[in-house]
């Protein structure tokens, strides 16, 4: 057994993938925002015996997996505005602006990083057209 990130406990052939670091320095003002995002992440398992659709399959739950916290993040900050504005507290209306900037921001990062993560360097034939979208984008 060996820990992975944030602390637990995993069999040693068995790894989770990292908050990828473009995120991690993109949130570095949200530490409990990167600790969401890796507890999201710590669903996903790789093992060594899985072949290259398989690892397709796990880059793809990751990728869906940050989008899907990360529109959480924006749909929380929307709120925090709202409130702010409601209340006329301009300062917090600016500090949730900001925020849900940021989110938009990241949408969209760290995809490179999973690639590397989950070996994907060549695609399964029926991806690769998304391989190549993916290089476009």
């Amino acid at each position: 057994m060996f820990k992975e990130p944030m602390g637990e406990l995993c069999p040693p052939a068995v790894r989770r993938p990292p908050v990828p670091q473009v995120l991690r320095e993109a949130l570095k003002d949200h530490p409990s925002l990167i600790t969401e995002l890796q507890h999201a992440l710590n669903q996903i398992e790789l093992t060594p015996t899985m072949n290259k659709t398989q690892r397709f399959d796990l880059f793809e739950r990751a990728t869906l997996s940050l989008e899907g916290r990360l529109e959480t993040f924006m749909a929380r900050a929307q709120a925090e505005l709202l409130a702010a504005n409601a209340v006329g507290d301009g300062i917090a209306a600016a500090k949730a602006r900001d925020k849900k900037a940021l989110m938009l921001r990241c949408r969209g990062e760290g995809h490179l990083e999973l690639i590397g993560f989950f070996d994907l360097r060549t695609l399964p034939p029926d991806t690769a057209d998304l391989h190549a979208g993916a290089a476009q984008g």
